[in-house]
């Protein structure tokens, strides 16, 4: 298997989608019947900031902007940090033509990443080589 090295740039159509359905949840929220319904959407508001931050945005530290799968098929995350972590790709991966969704464990640890990638976010080419590799095994 020939390596493949992913740079990931902000998604704006994850973005705009995190908005959406943000505006939605909020909106649902402040019609219920509810008189604590404040802070359920400031937590809402909240938690649609954070996931912006780490998934579509990229600028989180704990954001992941790269990719690498090696010859071996080892997989490696760079973090905005700069950080580069070792991984192991979950079997509950998912790949469409629009979007790929990588489950990915760190080495020795329980904690599970998942990274959303949208068209917007990679180089055409090197969607299609993931979506390939993801597939078949093989980014050739």
């Amino acid at each position: 298997m020939k390596p493949l090295r992913i740079l990931l740039r902000p998604s704006r159509c994850l973005q705009l989608g995190l908005l959406l359905m943000t505006a939605t949840a909020a909106g649902c929220v402040t019609v219920l019947p509810m008189p604590c319904w404040p802070p359920l959407w400031a937590l809402l508001v909240l938690a649609c900031h954070q996931a912006l931050r780490r998934h579509a945005g990229c600028s989180h530290p704990e954001s992941v902007v790269g990719i690498e799968i090696d010859a071996a098929g080892q997989w490696r995350a760079t973090l905005h940090s700069g950080k580069i972590v070792p991984l192991s790709l979950l079997g509950s991966s998912t790949v469409t033509p629009w979007l790929a969704v990588l489950n990915l464990r760190e080495a020795g640890r329980w904690r599970v990443r998942h990274v959303v990638i949208l068209p917007d976010a990679i180089d055409a080419s090197d969607f299609r080589r993931l979506r390939v590799c993801l597939r078949w095994g093989s980014a050739d």
